[in-house]
């Protein structure tokens, strides 16, 4: 597993950037913040804010707890993620060694004196590749895979090629909705696109990688932001996925 797509996954890693001013589309008072995310019959997640930045975000399955917890510098760029999940805490250490890198430092789990390495390049405040390498103590490393990520106009992840050197490359599309995403916030203000390509200003209604294709569908309040999700899988079954819940400011 990549390590910048297993951050994805388990939600999160922030860089900051100045927040996207009302000409690119998104006004104060249209932007919510998420509460809570509840994946249905699965995972909940609860999020809290310090200083208008994503503090820490707590999860709760079947009576078993996690906490991911974020830590910034004086420029609002996150260096530390810490993710407590039974009693263990794994962290993940950033550092901005380039205007137009980010480079993640995290442990392996597997392997004693072995680290990964992850390198984001990126062009227009978006990733454009991932590099992900395997390292030892002596920071002697050999890269593993490769992400060259592509965007449209508003800036949605629309294709994703991924290289595993052990296997082909695997190509994978998203399509979307022109409604508000429930993660605008940390979209508009905080650009988290830099180490978390999956976030994006508008709403996932379809995933294709070649084999496979999910569509998504929406329940919207009245201010266009998606409160319930639903999957529909290939065989056109459709299955209850999210229930999304926004702060009252």
């Amino acid at each position: 597993m990549k390590v910048s797509l297993f951050l994805v996954g388990l939600l999160l890693s922030i860089v900051f950037l100045p927040a996207c001013s009302e000409d690119e589309g998104f006004s104060p008072n249209q932007i919510k913040k998420l509460k809570r995310l509840e994946y249905v019959g699965g995972t909940a997640y609860d999020y809290t804010y310090e200083d208008n930045l994503l503090k820490s975000i707590d999860s709760e399955r079947i009576g078993i707890r996690g906490q991911q917890l974020f830590f910034y510098d004086t420029e609002r760029r996150i260096i530390r993620y810490e993710n407590i999940l039974f009693g263990d805490t794994t962290v993940y250490h950033f550092s901005y060694p380039e205007g137009n890198q980010v480079v993640t430092i995290s442990p392996s789990r597997e392997e004693a004196g072995f680290y990964y390495k992850t390198i984001q390049k990126i062009e227009n405040s978006r990733i454009s590749k991932v590099e992900s390498y395997h390292c030892d103590n002596a920071d002697k490393c050999e890269r593993f895979s490769t992400d060259d990520l592509e965007y449209d106009e508003s800036g949605n992840l629309v294709r994703e090629v991924s290289q595993n050197f052990d296997f082909e490359p695997s190509v994978t599309t998203y399509q979307y909705d022109n409604q508000f995403s429930m993660n605008l916030f940390l979209y508009s203000s905080i650009q988290p696109q830099m180490l978390w390509a999956h976030f994006s200003p508008n709403n996932i209604t379809a995933i294709d990688n070649g084999v496979t294709r999910r569509s998504f569908d929406y329940v919207y309040d009245s201010d266009g932001y998606p409160i319930e999700s639903s999957v529909i899988s290939s065989n056109g079954v459709t299955y209850p996925h999210q229930i999304i819940e926004y702060l009252e400011e």
